[in-house]
């Protein structure tokens, strides 16, 4: 079983069933300060089963750097078992099952690092994480030349 997943700004529905992904972001977030706000946070895991597998359920969670944890989803044996007889029946290596949240707002209490964990037969594994830095402040003058530099003495 391989699960990928990443933080975003948006995931629209689309009528025709396909899915838009907005705003895909890095590992390193800097913001200015804390606490603050995401206008929008959202969470993808796509998760990819091997036939030959058969999970209990699949459990989706997002942990924050400040001690909160929020449920994202979940896949149970019923959608799991019809994912995997889904892709035997379209003659499919693997099933595929997908997990996605979103926030909007969503309160950034302090720096550090939040992820989204599936828990699979008991099991946690990390999917996706989004470090939460503080922004460096810019230098507000250049340094001086050294053409300009005193001599030393």
């Amino acid at each position: 079983m391989k699960i990928v997943g990443f933080f975003c700004e948006d995931i629209r529905q689309e009528t025709t069933g396909t899915e838009t992904i907005v705003g895909a972001l890095p590992d390193n977030m800097n913001v200015p300060s804390v606490p603050g706000i995401f206008s929008k946070l959202a969470v993808y895991l796509r998760v990819q089963i091997d036939l030959n597998e058969a999970p209990d359920s699949i459990i989706a969670t997002l942990k924050t750097p400040w001690g909160e944890t929020f449920k994202l989803g979940e896949a149970d044996k019923k959608i799991l078992d019809e994912a995997l007889q889904g892709a035997k029946d379209s003659n499919l290596p693997i099933a595929g099952v997908v997990i996605r949240a979103l926030f909007a707002p969503f309160p950034v209490q302090d720096y550090g690092l939040m992820t989204a964990v599936a828990e699979v037969g008991g099991v946690e594994r990390v999917c996706a994480l989004l470090n939460i830095k503080p922004t460096t402040p810019a230098p507000t003058a250049s340094a001086q030349p050294a053409s300009q530099s005193q001599p030393a003495s």
